[in-house]
């Protein structure tokens, strides 16, 4: 998987910008399950309120009941399959 080289500086996005969050595993209420580094967690974290939209994009095939949480994680606002684009908590399509 790629991703930034360590030390790489976050670029400042704001409300207008789409962040696309890969997983390996989502849940409907906006749990995402990474590869375990944390970089989108904290990325996400860092932006906080006013920051992107976070879209996790995955098949269907990786929507499951329930992700794992823990305290750090963050959770996305939206997840995209080739089947359908749902919102956090809402059907959308």
């Amino acid at each position: 998987m790629l991703a930034p080289p360590p030390g790489q500086e976050s670029v400042a996005l704001g409300p207008e910008d789409l962040l696309l969050v890969p997983g390996v595993a989502f849940d409907l209420r906006g749990g995402r399950l990474g590869r375990g580094g944390g970089y989108f967690d904290r990325a996400l974290g860092e932006m906080g309120e006013g920051g992107p939209i976070s879209l996790g994009v995955g098949f269907e095939f990786q929507l499951v009941e329930e992700v794992p949480r823990e305290p750090h994680d963050r959770s996305v606002g939206a997840i995209l399959t080739e089947r359908r684009l749902q919102r956090v908590g809402e059907r959308v399509r």
